[in-house]
């Protein structure tokens, strides 16, 4: 297939001079496993700007790159297409690089047509147990905010073009449904992010009925980096000239009443006698309405200060739980964050790692440090709560509405990859994500004030109350199993949500 493309058409390709999807550390891995093959043939960025340069005479490449100055591949370029390509510094998530980036392009050429985000990481391979918070966070900020950032920096850019194209270049390790989930490949960091970013790139396009934007699938060059994950292909990767073809060819939290938390404390010590609830919050100081259940239920709670990604925080409640009952049975991570309602377009960076710090990277730093307690217990389980708003499908609210839930459905979606591959490395336990629907808490309230938008959706939804949520929810939990349960994204009706 052929694109037509219009006279001068202008390309930012960014990730132009490193392997795809893997961080600097892995390059001599590479080299190692596959001393035959040049390196440079395996850079789909790189490969991109030259599949450009060969078959578009009439397009005028930026290419982006963190080290400029070391991109003699790009150099040579220079010299094969004179006057046809730019080798610009542009660094994942930096909005200062970014925008010089655009202010250059809007200096020589006043428009970009097609913008390609390819720049990506994966240099950790922990499972969920293991993976360090800088790690993950790393991850989150090259690989979904900084295509987010790069969008934002070009959005003017692209509008002024007559066939504007805006694509992430994502992995099937993002998919939910599939890819690096049921494996023991530890891609959390990636993994995650990826479905973060396919949201985000969903999100973009429906936002924005001027731009042909897409995320595209590819097979990633991880296979080259561990054998658990090559095992998984056999051999069926594409190298970058057909993967460059391919895509040129598609392209061309519980302290206040309202509250699901809140609820949960409140049901599980009326209607389990027999319970002991550590109910979390940010200032136990605060807390007044558990306070007041632990006077009402006494000797059956105890409220710990909580917050959410705060490892030495969370790892003293665990020291508290140890030494109190030596065990925790159930856990149930329902902290969460929504209080930045942008398009797109126009999220701060700052927001979108604090949603994520909150709803993706706390559930998992409250998973490691009880892990070794709901070892010890007979039936453990780990439940996040999380939202049917971080599905990806057409079918379902937030993503093809106009809401600006960039924010909190993109890390939700990161959250639901991050449960279900909790599920996956843990046999022993029974974890899943749980969408407890439509419930009036005062979260729903704050965002109806705080977005018209929101309002709109939320305004026709008759909601469930927190006091009947909290009762449906617990009853999904004390009755669920791995086999029935386990990987699930499980509705409070105890309905199996079909599609992620």
């Amino acid at each position: 297939m052929t694109i037509d493309i219009s006279p001068s058409t202008i390309y930012l390709i960014t990730g132009a001079n490193r392997p795809r999807g893997i961080g600097t550390a892995y390059r001599v891995i590479t080299e190692n496993l596959l001393p035959n093959l040049p390196l440079i043939s395996k850079h789909l960025g790189f490969g991109l700007v030259t599949q450009v340069l060969e078959k578009h005479e009439n397009a005028f490449v930026y290419a982006g790159a963190r080290n400029t100055e070391a991109a003699t591949a790009l150099e040579e370029l220079k010299d094969k297409f004179p006057g046809r390509i730019a080798i610009v510094k542009c660094v994942s998530g930096d909005s200062v690089e970014n925008a010089a980036v655009a202010q250059e392009i809007e200096h020589r050429h006043g428009r970009v047509d097609t913008v390609i985000a390819n720049a990506a990481i994966w240099n950790s391979f922990t499972p969920v147990s293991e993976v360090r918070v800088e790690d993950l966070e790393e991850h989150f900020h090259i690989n979904t905010t900084g295509p987010i950032v790069l969008f934002q920096s070009m959005f003017s850019l692209l509008k002024k073009s007559p066939e504007p194209r805006f694509v992430s270049i994502s992995s099937i390790g993002g998919c939910i449904g599939m890819g690096l989930l049921p494996t023991q490949v530890g891609g959390i960091c990636y993994g995650a992010t990826k479905a973060a970013l396919n949201w985000a790139t969903r999100k973009i396009h429906f936002e924005n009925d001027w731009l042909g934007g897409v995320s595209t699938d590819m097979v990633t060059d991880a296979c080259n980096n561990e054998p658990v994950f090559k095992s998984l292909v056999s051999g069926a990767e594409p190298t970058a000239a057909e993967a460059t073809v391919s895509i040129l060819k598609v392209i061309d939290e519980a302290t206040r009443e309202k509250n699901d938390g809140f609820g949960l404390v409140k049901h599980a010590l009326e209607k389990h006698e027999d319970s002991f609830v550590y109910a979390g919050a940010r200032d136990p100081s605060k807390a007044t309405a558990l306070q007041d259940l632990k006077t009402k239920y006494p000797g059956r709670i105890a409220v710990v200060k909580c917050v959410s990604g705060d490892e030495s925080g969370n790892a003293a409640v665990a020291k508290e739980i140890e030494e109190r009952h030596g065990r925790v049975d159930t856990v149930i991570a329902n902290a969460a964050l929504w209080n930045a309602f942008s398009p797109v377009s126009e999220v701060v960076a700052k927001d979108l790692e604090e949603h994520f710090h909150v709803n993706v990277t706390g559930p998992i730093v409250l998973f490691q440090s009880v892990l070794s307690l709901l070892k010890k217990s007979a039936n453990p389980r780990f439940i996040s709560v999380t939202s049917v708003g971080g599905r990806i499908g057409t079918d379902v609210n937030l993503v093809s509405t106009q809401v600006g839930g960039i924010c909190y459905g993109s890390t939700k979606a990161a959250l639901n990859w991050a449960t279900r591959k909790i599920h996956f490395e843990n046999d022993w336990l029974v974890a899943f994500p749980l969408s407890p629907g439509t419930v009036d808490t005062d979260m729903v309230k704050e965002a109806c004030a705080d977005d018209a938008a929101f309002k709109k959706l939320w305004e026709p939804i008759e909601p469930v109350s927190v006091a009947n949520a909290a009762a449906l929810i617990l009853k999904v939990v004390d009755e669920s199993t791995r086999e029935k349960n386990g990987g699930e994204f499980m509705h409070l009706d105890g309905s199996k949500i079909p599609s992620w």
